[in-house]
């Protein structure tokens, strides 16, 4: 049975992949916090400082892991220091190749690396045709730019130390138990909270597009590049549904799975200071390549995540 290493196991994704996994290979679930350790049946649990490339190296020398999928990262929020930003996302990512680069030295094994990218790096993109990997990397935020130098660091550990990397650039991805701080969580969590069916919700701006994919396509998304072989390291793909929809389409049809009379104000705390228009990303070549396409549909997973939070309310107010 083969060993996954999950970097940043506690996170949104980690928690996905590790339900989608964890049949099928033995799990190494590493989280920055005892706070999120799991208690696997088949697998382990325990928290590793991503910046610290001693810990990694003793780490992947005990356990010897076949595949590492590195989700570590701080994400796109807007309360975080670009010094968080390129200590975890940047730094964190190079300890990991200098870790894995000595462990190969030291045992002959060479794990498959799943380097989480994103769409951030691709920046303002001044077109509505979907984005594809041939694309230029221009980021015009520090997540953005940190994930940027992760990317062609990726790359360029694939080319100076044969490490087999895999880029994937994700796309937005939404599903049941995101945090608030991301546009559909905000509003679907305002929505639920939303008494007597008759209420008012604030928002920022509803214009922007963006490509939304659900949470357990992401997933299955990354176990399909586990299982695939001859794969050439170093190479990009974007993990995305190729759809865009703007925030009101999102307002619009979360308000009318709620059945409630809700009212919207445009809240100028919640107003991005830059906001890209729009994204929206080619799949064509991750499909292709992997056998896979998204399964859930946006509306299914907006009312997921609409349940989620109803069912949060209820448990709140208990």
């Amino acid at each position: 049975m083969q060993k996954v290493l999950i970097t940043g196991a506690g996170g949104f994704v980690g928690k996905y992949l590790i339900s989608c996994l964890e049949k099928e290979y033995f799990l190494i679930a590493v989280t920055h916090s005892d706070e999120y350790a799991y208690h696997l049946t088949n697998g382990l649990s325990f928290n590793l400082d991503i910046k610290n490339e001693k810990l990694i190296y003793d780490s992947l020398l005990k356990y010897s892991s076949d595949v590492i999928v590195h989700l570590a990262a701080r994400s796109m929020t807007w309360d975080c220091s670009p010094e968080d930003y390129f200590n975890v996302n940047f730094l964190g990512t190079f300890n990991l190749y200098q870790a894995v680069a000595k462990f190969k030295e030291a045992s002959s094994i060479n794990p498959k690396i799943i380097y989480v990218s994103s769409a951030q790096i691709y920046g303002d993109v001044d077109t509505k045709v979907a984005i594809d990997e041939n694309f230029p990397i221009n980021p015009v935020n520090f997540y953005g730019s940190s994930k940027a130098a992760g990317d062609i660091l990726s790359y360029q550990y694939s080319r100076s130390h044969n490490l087999k990397i895999i880029i994937v650039r994700a796309f937005n991805h939404i599903g049941p138990g995101q945090k608030k701080g991301f546009l559909v969580s905000d509003i679907a969590s305002q929505i639920a909270e939303v008494k007597n069916n008759e209420g008012n919700i604030r928002v920022g701006n509803l214009k922007s597009t963006r490509d939304y994919l659900d949470v357990r396509d992401v997933a299955l998304g990354y176990k399909k590049i586990i299982e695939k072989r001859d794969l050439n390291w170093g190479e990009a793909f974007n993990l995305c549904s190729g759809v865009d929809y703007s925030g009101k389409q999102i307002l619009d049809k979360l308000i009318s799975f709620s059945l409630k009379n809700i009212t919207v104000t445009t809240d100028p705390n919640k107003v991005r200071k830059k906001d890209i228009p729009t994204i929206v990303g080619n799949n064509n070549k991750f499909k292709s390549t992997f056998s896979w396409k998204p399964l859930i549909s946006i509306d299914e997973s907006l009312k997921d995540i609409l349940k989620f939070w109803e069912n949060q309310t209820l448990l709140d107010n208990l």
